[in-house]
């Protein structure tokens, strides 16, 4: 169990997550049940692998984006898509003129891909009332032009009852000059108020 521990203490995870493993073997240890059934050593190994594995899913999890290649059915690479990018862009909205303006703004503007793109278009993207309820679905938008890491992108609304609605954003579409538009996905949700 000690190998065990030494071997837990050894790994890059949260606080939190190392302090429950920490517990749980000393619990084992106190009933005694399971050091019993760990007494090989292949056994404790096949455990700190499991450990291992589960400290790299935790610190993936908590990573960034990355680029994924999409692959034709021959095998090339046919276009990059950016995932799990939610916590890169910052959405903000208003109504004003019978349309709606998004205001991304890309928190990591320096890095890669955001550094170089020169317009940015929501690519999917759907409207639901205070009932939950779908109001509006559309995409892709217009590419607007990016300026100091942000860009205001235009949405036509349709008539809209005065109240409260919220935006869910599941692409942005970027683009830059002589590159293929380049699809970012996450998760992105921003409440707004409609007052015709």
């Amino acid at each position: 169990m000690n190998e065990l521990k030494r071997a837990v203490e050894e790994i890059k995870m949260p606080d939190e997550v190392r302090k429950r493993i920490i517990r749980r073997c000393r619990e084992e240890r106190k009933t005694g049940s399971a050091v019993k059934k760990l007494r090989s050593k292949g056994l404790a190994a096949l455990v700190a692998v499991v450990c291992l594995c589960l400290a790299a899913v935790v610190g993936a999890a908590g990573s960034g984006g990355f680029f994924r290649n999409i692959l034709r059915w021959d095998g090339a690479v046919t276009g990059t898509e950016y995932e799990q990018a939610s916590d890169e862009i910052e959405l903000t909205a208003e109504v004003s003129g019978g349309e709606l303006t998004v205001t991304a703004i890309m928190l990591k503007s320096d890095d890669v891909p955001y550094s170089e793109l020169e317009s940015l278009g929501v690519g999917s993207f759907r409207i639901t009332g205070e009932d939950g309820r779908t109001v509006f679905e559309g995409g892709p938008t217009e590419m607007c032009a990016v300026d100091g890491g942000r860009a205001e992108i235009k949405i036509p609304l349709p008539d809209m009852a005065a109240g409260n609605y919220t935006l869910y954003v599941d692409a942005f579409t970027g683009g830059a000059k002589a590159d293929q538009p380049l699809t970012i996905r996450g998760e992105w949700i921003c409440t707004f108020d409609a007052n015709p």
